[in-house]
C-alpha cells in the first residue's frame, strides 16, 4: 500500500472520529416534549364569607359575595364614617378538587387609587397546601387608614382573587 493511501486512510479515520466526538457531545443536550394527563381536578374556591367586626360603618351596606367561578370574592363597603373605620371579614377556602392544591397568593384588585383605604390579609397562608375536601379559613380587613385624613369614596368596591397551583 502506498504512503498516499495510508495518509488518506488516516485522514478519513481522523475525520470520522471528529464527527463522532461532535455527535457524542451533542447527545448531552436532550430536549423532551410531550403532554401529561392527570386523573383529577384542581379547584379551590372561596366559601361562606361573613363579617367578623364592623366599626364606623352601616352593616346593611356591606357585602362579600363569592363569584360564580368561586375564585373571586367581591366586596362592597359603603360609607366608612371616619379614619379608623373599617370591616373585618372571614371566609373559607375549600379544595373542591381531587388533587392537592397550593395557595400561591390572595390579592385584592380593582380598588380605586384612593390611598386612604387599606386592605390587609390578616392571616398568613405561606404557600398553604390544601388536600382534597380540606378547608382553610382566612381573615381580611378593609380600613380607612387612621393616618390619612382625606375623605374616601362613598363606596369601596373591589375583589379578592385566589391564585393557586397543583401542589408538588
Amino acid at each position: 500500500m502506498s504512503i498516499n493511501k495510508k495518509i488518506l486512510i488516516l485522514v478519513l479515520i481522523a475525520l470520522f472520529l471528529m464527527i463522532d466526538i461532535g455527535y457524542a457531545k451533542n447527545l448531552n443536550e436532550v430536549s423532551v416534549t410531550g403532554t401529561c394527563n392527570i386523573k383529577g381536578k384542581i379547584d379551590i374556591q372561596f366559601a361562606n364569607p361573613y363579617i367578623v367586626n364592623a366599626v364606623g360603618v352601616n352593616e346593611d351596606e356591606i357585602k362579600a359575595e363569592v363569584s360564580s367561578s368561586g375564585n373571586e370574592l367581591n366586596v362592597i363597603v359603603s360609607n366608612l364614617a371616619y379614619p379608623g373605620a373599617g370591616v373585618e371579614f372571614s371566609t373559607n377556602i375549600i379544595n373542591i378538587g381531587t388533587v392537592p392544591a397550593q395557595i400561591e397568593s390572595i390579592e385584592p384588585y380593582g380598588l380605586s387609587n384612593n390611598n386612604a383605604i387599606k386592605i390587609n390579609i390578616l392571616d398568613s397562608f405561606n404557600d398553604k397546601v390544601l388536600q382534597p375536601n380540606e378547608t382553610y379559613n382566612i381573615r381580611f380587613s378593609v380600613i380607612w387608614d387612621e393616618n390619612y385624613n382625606q375623605s374616601v369614596n362613598e363606596k369601596v368596591d373591589f375583589s379578592i382573587v385566589l391564585n393557586y397551583i397543583q401542589a408538588k
